[in-house]
């Protein structure tokens, strides 16, 4: 075996290549002795948070209130992802009915919320939020259509459905 031979032989034994490696790159990725009983199961995102999304969401959020680190880094995640909220500006040449398209978004901002409790750009904030706490921003609308103010968000018999949670 010449000394080119050799230098290779090294190399690929030394860096992982197929038919000279006797360690795998990764440890975990070994099939040693005491990794051979270990069979993970790979079941895919979709199904394992299907399987645990509700613990993770529930665990999630009493992180973030109980834990000032967490519900900070939120916060400012929050401040950072949404700032001032979304604000179109109309690039319409008339001006009247620039400023008039202008009223009318200034106006639905005001009762964007089904349950007046804040405004467009605090209903932004409530979904990224909800987003990085539990992962779930649903807008409320579904199969069944908007909610309305008799119907309760949670499907309960209570008699305040503006307050329920």
């Amino acid at each position: 075996m010449g000394w080119v031979s050799r230098m290779m032989a090294s190399w690929h034994a030394r860096f992982g290549v197929a038919g000279y490696s006797r360690r795998p790159v990764h440890e975990a990725a070994g099939s040693g002795r005491r990794a051979r009983a270990w069979q993970p199961g790979n079941p895919g995102a979709i199904a394992a948070l299907h399987a645990t999304g509700h613990d993770l969401r529930i665990k999630s959020r009493d992180l973030v209130r109980r834990n000032a680190w967490a519900g900070s880094a939120v916060d400012a995640f929050v401040t950072n992802c949404v700032g001032t909220g979304i604000k179109p500006q109309s690039i319409a040449t008339d001006a009247a009915f620039r400023e008039a398209v202008h009223a009318l978004w200034w106006d639905w901002c005001a009762d964007a919320d089904a349950d007046s409790v804040t405004d467009f750009y605090g209903l932004q904030a409530l979904a990224c939020r909800a987003m990085l706490e539990g992962a779930s921003a649903s807008s409320g609308c579904g199969p069944a259509g908007p909610r309305t103010a008799s119907k309760c968000r949670c499907n309960c018999s209570c008699s305040r459905p503006s307050t329920c949670r």
